[in-house]
């Protein structure tokens, strides 16, 4: 009896999902619930559990073939004990591009959509003769529709590093960002005098129960305490309408090996410093073992980059579409700075930071800035427990 491997889930909305491995070959022998193949999503890998125990005598899609929700992925021969099961149990032919849409990544459908083309009428140079998005390009060239030039040969001594599914997502996405929307950024400071001696006082307790108390979740509250000063900040903005959210649901951004990841921390504002502080360091931990669910970086309304991890003070972020801000926080740095003394003034050293709000132009200005993060500065500088 043949079991049938079909991807049962869409692991990816936005971007490619792509076989990444196989586990096991055609004619291996395979157990019901062990692994069986790798998909990457473009923000983290997926395993794929064999459905059966039997022989593999099927494998429909390929490393790097994209992939798509009820996809058949292979075959399993549950009768087969070993690779002999193979010849009786022949796999059948997999679709052709002309007769599954599936076998067309999403960035050809969309420039096909985009365009008004049929992939159906295009020779695909592709495997199997997929077509490409390399395809769809000189077809539109052909017709006289204006295409980047073609990519020069690498210099001699260059190591050429191919994309990661991954850089591929963030590439795509930044650049999309930038021609969608109108981008501003405000840059202010904060004297983290406060923040600085509250978590001194409690960040020894903190780690005997088990948080780690990191500067994030200063900003994190802070961001939220701000929201009322200018609720239009956590919106998304649509041609019809900036559709602001009762949930302040906060994406932090992650480095992982291969580049950045959002994970969300939801409804924010239901949580004190501590719950924010337990919720950061579980998805930061999830992200970078590449442990955490595709829909955890998903539903985000505003984003914070703590770029000053890697030591930049300052920095004007892309928003993270479609979301309509995005706050960067710089390196905490003790600088000299001039602070009011009685009746005059004097020059003191103090925990200082740069903090940058981008926005879509479209849907908030620069009096909304200066509220929101004239409201942030005040949470950090008079910080109460």
């Amino acid at each position: 009896m043949s079991v049938e491997i079909v991807l049962r889930e869409t692991l990816e909305r936005n971007g490619d999902s792509t076989v990444g491995a196989w586990f096991a070959a055609v004619g291996d022998r395979v157990e019901a619930g062990a692994p069986l193949l790798e998909i990457s999503t473009g923000k983290t890998t997926i395993e794929i559990a064999a459905p059966a125990s039997g022989v593999l005598v099927e494998q429909a899609r390929a490393v790097g073939d994209p992939v798509g929700e009820g996809e058949r992925l292979g075959r399993i021969d549950e009768g087969a004990e070993t690779a002999a099961g193979i010849a009786a149990a022949a796999p059948a032919a997999a679709p052709s591009v002309r007769e599954a849409g599936a076998w067309l990544s999403p960035a050809v459908r969309r420039l096909a959509r985009e365009h008004g083309v049929d992939p159906a009428r295009i020779t695909g140079t592709g495997i199997g003769g997929r077509v490409t998005a390399e395809d769809i390009e000189r077809h539109l060239a052909a017709h006289g529709e204006v295409t980047p030039p073609p990519e020069p040969p690498p210099l001699p001594g260059v190591r050429r590093i191919p994309h990661s599914p991954l850089r591929r997502a963030i590439a795509r996405h930044m650049a999309e960002s930038v021609q969608r929307a109108p981008h501003a950024t405000a840059l202010y400071e904060a004297d983290l005098t406060a923040v600085v001696a509250h978590r001194e006082a409690h960040r020894a307790a903190w780690a005997a129960a088990g948080v780690h108390l990191s500067y994030t979740p200063y900003f994190l509250r802070a961001a939220v305490i701000a929201r009322d000063a200018v609720p239009e900040v956590n919106s998304r903005w649509s041609d019809d309408s900036l559709d602001v959210y009762e949930d302040m649901n906060l994406g932090l951004a992650v480095e992982v090996p291969s580049g950045i990841l959002v994970p969300v921390i939801r409804a924010a504002q239901r949580l004190d410093l501590r719950g924010l502080a337990r919720e950061s360091a579980a998805l930061t931990e999830r992200a970078r073992s590449g442990r955490f669910a595709p829909n955890e970086t998903e539903g985000g309304t505003l984003t914070i980059t703590n770029h000053g991890m890697g030591g930049s003070l300052m920095a004007t972020p892309i928003l993270h579409q479609p979301q309509c801000a995005i706050l960067g926080v710089g390196r905490v740095q003790r600088r000299a700075v001039v602070v009011a003394d009685g009746d005059g003034e004097r020059v003191a050293i103090r925990p200082m930071v740069y903090l940058t709000l981008t926005i879509d132009h479209r849907a908030l200005d620069g009096m909304q800035v200066n509220r929101y993060m004239g409201a942030m500065v005040r949470a950090l500088e008079d910080w109460r427990p």
